[in-house]
């Protein structure tokens, strides 16, 4: 949109007045508990999309909860779909290996069948791949299938600077109603010459055997080394086509409109005469604030209606040990602003931090992915209960997440 973000690299030591906040120390745990508000929100967008959520939590249908968890935590994203008329999807990012036995390229790893811990088997003809956790690049995704299936972490070459993406959408028995677009991403790699026998009679090598792998959730993986043939004849994807392209998905308008506003508003007893007068906002420029994303709304344990400013800021830490800072921005107008603080973007209610993080990086930063390493465990949330001028009549939560970003 012609906007533009200026950055620094400072020194730890001339950055750390920037690390300091106020404001009462929560953990993610405390906030999704106390303030979880996703089941409302992603109720009432499946609603506004003609989304029948009855039939959740039906026979095999999940429940509304259960996908609000999923937004929530980062697993899955609700994004709409510019090119039909009033489509919302479910997005699941997965990450798929191309892995050849040796750089000759003789041989492939395909995933042949599934066995659950209920004892039922179904057969499978995919590459072997994995979701992608909401704090990982896709360069961490490939080398955590390499570890959980194959046990070997680094005892294969990787291409990551060549990655193919494409989508495939259907209908989820789990969600009725919403259709999943699986978007993935195949990551080529081969083994490396100097893995130890041991290790490769693990994985069925030399001779090519079949062989298996328990994961994670209790289900066993099958798995076979084919030639390219071999996997086309079993209609094995291996490669994404030129023709497929990456549809438009878009953030969702999220929040109320201004007449739903006035009417929530009123119902919570909330004095509407100071909107729009002095600086206060109007209540068509708040209902504009929420339909965005910038801020949320909630009651408290008092039932008193509470405004909700979600901010992630990133703490980018370069190899040099810099941390980096945020000095300007500038507007589309060319309009520059000066200051000096953490990379900074609000967090829709509908997404998780991490996504949030990733897409900091992406559309502001504007780096590699696969550059950039979040560290969950690191992760602090402070907040502040502040008095807003702009938004009268309810008080507003000022919530500050702090991400760990090292540059690798």
């Amino acid at each position: 949109r012609g906007q533009m973000w200026q950055y620094q690299w400072w020194d730890r030591s001339e950055a750390a007045r920037l690390l300091n906040f106020k404001g009462r120390e929560r953990t993610l745990a405390e906030v999704s508990r106390e303030l979880d508000r996703s089941p409302h929100i992603v109720g009432k967008m499946l609603q506004d999309f003609d989304i029948d959520i009855a039939k959740f939590g039906i026979d095999e249908a999940k429940t509304l909860e259960e996908l609000a968890s999923e937004v929530q935590n980062g697993s899955a994203r609700l994004m709409l779909d510019a090119t039909t008329h009033k489509k919302l999807v479910r997005v699941v990012d997965v990450v798929l290996l191309r892995l050849y036995s040796s750089h000759k390229k003789d041989r492939l790893l395909i995933e042949v069948a599934e066995k659950y811990p209920d004892g039922r088997r179904r057969s499978a003809s995919r590459l072997p791949g994995s979701k992608k956790f909401p704090h990982e690049n896709s360069q961490e995704t490939a080398i955590r299938i390499m570890k959980d299936l194959l046990g070997i972490a680094d005892g294969a070459h990787l291409i990551f600077e060549d990655k193919e993406v494409y989508e495939e959408e259907m209908d989820s028995p789990s969600f009725p109603g919403v259709r999943t677009v699986y978007r993935k991403e195949i990551l080529e790699g081969c083994l490396k010459e100097d893995n130890t026998k041991e290790a490769l009679r693990r994985i069925g090598l030399p001779e090519g055997h079949t062989w298996s792998v328990e994961d994670c959730k209790g289900n066993t993986k099958f798995f076979s080394w084919m030639s390219e043939q071999q996997a086309n004849e079993s209609k094995v994807k291996l490669k994404a086509e030129g023709s497929e392209e990456v549809s438009g998905l878009v953030m969702p308008p999220v929040g109320m409109s201004e007449k739903d506003l006035v009417e929530y508003l009123q119902s919570c007893h909330v004095d509407l005469s100071g909107f729009g007068v002095g600086a206060a906002k109007s209540l068509k420029e708040f209902s504009s604030e929420l339909m965005h994303g910038e801020s949320s709304l909630l009651t408290d344990a008092l039932g008193k209606v509470v405004r909700v400013v979600d901010q992630v800021l990133l703490v980018m830490v370069a190899p040099s040990d810099k941390i980096l800072v945020e000095v300007a921005y500038v507007a589309p107008d060319g309009s520059k602003q000066w200051h000096h603080r953490l990379p900074v973007a609000k967090a829709r209610p509908d997404e998780s931090q991490f996504v949030t993080a990733r897409r900091l990086l992406q559309k502001q930063i504007r780096i590699d992915a696969n550059q950039v390493r979040l560290d969950p465990s690191k992760a602090r949330i402070l907040e502040e209960c502040v008095e807003c001028p702009r938004i009268p009549g309810m008080l507003t939560v000022h919530r500050r997440r702090l991400i760990e970003a090292t540059v690798m």
